[in-house]
């Protein structure tokens, strides 16, 4: 049994993309900040480590969404306020 993990669920991997037409696509290679050197995403390493799960608070976005609303509504007062003023 091979020791260490699946490089390409590491989170010092950093994969290398192409240009598409319209979007970018993953390659099966990446460049490794332990090992430093390119690596094929199938490869097993002992340096590998655990991916840091993104952090998402509901909170700070439910606070963003409530600024904006309350810009949104300004702007609309005062569109609306310089309409009436130019009738």
């Amino acid at each position: 049994m091979r020791k260490g993990r699946h490089c390409g669920n590491c989170r010092n991997l950093d994969a290398f993309y192409f240009k598409a037409y319209c979007e970018f696509l993953r390659t099966d290679y990446g460049y490794c900040y332990q090992t430093r050197s390119v690596q094929v995403k199938e490869n097993y390493c002992d340096c590998w480590q655990r991916k840091l799960p993104k952090k998402r608070s509901v909170k700070e976005v439910l606070k963003e969404m409530e600024d904006a609303i309350t810009d949104i509504a300004v702007l609309r007062q005062i569109f609306s306020e310089e309409k009436e003023e130019d009738e």
